[in-house]
């Protein structure tokens, strides 16, 4: 884990030492990532930090979820370990932080950040795409992209699932709240 200072304090990137959080279940992970920074460093070396607004949660058994036909080589991302990036294409690339253990399938869809409402727009803004991306260990520390915890006291409201052009998904899937927004 990483500590240092920030505007508010101490802040800690989330490293190999956080793991156990990222490995419950995506329903658990999805409000605790509200408020967070979504962190990226790019080839020039400038970072972009992002807060975390909306978020997700696509768990086992999930009819919506990209996981739930089985691993295929395009998802096989989200079947390892949590605190893995997956980033798959729908309408743009949309970007995923994998929850549980090896194999369970289950994710967080970052459906939005400070300046970037929707998941096409955060992964535009950015520059995440499928490669480079797909499969990053976000706790590592030479990750080019992760998570920052700077102390912000998220509070934040849930409502139903925005399942877009999802027709596969049943009415258990559509009516799950697992959708969470951060609230101002």
């Amino acid at each position: 884990m990483y500590i240092g200072l920030s505007e508010r304090g101490v802040y800690m990137r989330y490293s190999e030492n956080c793991r156990q959080l990222f490995l419950r279940s995506a329903e658990f992970v999805a409000p605790m990532l509200l408020g967070k920074l979504l962190c990226k460093k790019f080839t020039d070396g400038t970072v972009k930090k992002l807060r975390i607004t909306e978020t997700e949660a696509y768990c086992k058994q999930d009819s919506a979820a990209h996981s739930f036909g089985g691993k295929t080589r395009s998802n096989q991302s989200m079947f390892m370990s949590g605190g893995t990036a997956y980033v798959f294409n729908c309408h743009g690339w949309q970007f995923n932080i994998v929850c549980g253990t090896v194999n369970a399938g289950e994710g967080v869809l970052i459906r939005g950040v400070e300046g970037f409402d929707g998941p096409v727009k955060l992964t535009k803004g950015l520059n995440i795409e499928k490669e480079g991306v797909d499969g990053t260990d976000l706790l590592s520390p030479q990750s080019t992209i992760w998570i920052e915890d700077d102390g912000y006291e998220a509070n934040y409201r849930t409502t139903v699932r925005k399942l877009g052009e999802n027709k596969s998904a049943d009415t258990d899937a559509r009516n799950k709240k697992w959708r969470f927004i951060l609230t101002l």
